[in-house]
C-alpha cells in the first residue's frame, strides 16, 4: 500500500512552538513520528515524504540517515523548501528515489505530489494535489482537490488514499 505525509522536521526544535505540536522536546517528537509511522506503514509498503523531512546543516545528513534507516517500507523523497542536501545524500541515506514532484495513479485518480500547495492552479482539474509546506494552515481544499499530508493535520502519522479520498468526499 502508498502511504503519504510530509514535514517531519526532524532536528528542528522550533517546529514545535511555531506548530503547536504537543511535544517536551525535539527526541520526544522524533521518537513520536518513528513509532506513528511504523505504526501505520509495515515493511512491504511504500511511503511518499512530501518534503521537509529535516532541518539539519548540510554536514550533518548522516543524522537524518540515521532515522530514515528506522522507518519501514520503501521510501521516496519529493523536495521540500528544508530539504538542503543534494539529492544523492538522501539516497545514500535510505531513500529509494528524489524528486522535485511526481505523478502516481491510485486507481481512478492522477495523483501529483509537490510540497508547495500553489502549484495546484497549473493542474488539471480532476487532478489531486497531495502537499506539506502550509503545517497547520488548512487539511484541504476539497473543490481544488488538494490535501495537506503533513504530519501536523493527520495526528502526526502518514496517510492512504482511502483517506485522502474521504477527505476530499470522491
Amino acid at each position: 500500500m502508498n502511504y503519504f505525509t510530509s514535514d517531519w522536521h526532524f532536528f528542528h526544535k522550533n517546529v514545535i512552538e511555531y506548530c503547536k505540536r504537543p511535544f517536551k522536546s525535539e527526541k520526544h517528537m522524533r521518537q513520536c513520528l518513528i513509532n506513528n509511522y511504523n505504526e501505520v506503514v509495515r515493511k512491504e509498503d511504500t511511503c511518499f515524504v512530501i518534503g521537509d523531512a529535516a532541518m539539519l546543516g548540510t554536514s550533518q545528513w548522516e543524522r537524518l540517515g540515521s532515522v530514515v534507516k528506522l522507518l519501514n517500507g520503501t521510501k521516496h523523497l519529493i523536495f521540500g523548501n528544508h530539504d538542503d542536501f543534494k539529492w544523492d545524500r538522501y539516497l545514500d541515506i535510505g531513500f529509494t528515489t528524489v524528486h522535485s514532484a511526481l505523478w502516481l495513479q491510485e486507481g481512478d485518480k492522477h495523483v501529483v505530489m509537490a510540497h508547495d500547495p500553489s502549484v495546484y492552479c497549473t493542474l488539471k482539474p480532476d487532478t489531486i494535489l497531495l502537499c506539506g509546506h502550509i503545517h497547520n494552515l488548512f487539511k484541504s481544499i476539497p473543490d481544488k482537490l488538494v490535501v495537506n499530508v503533513g504530519v501536523d493535520m493527520w495526528d502526526f502519522k502518514p496517510i492512504n488514499i482511502d483517506q485522502i479520498k474521504g477527505e476530499l468526499k470522491l
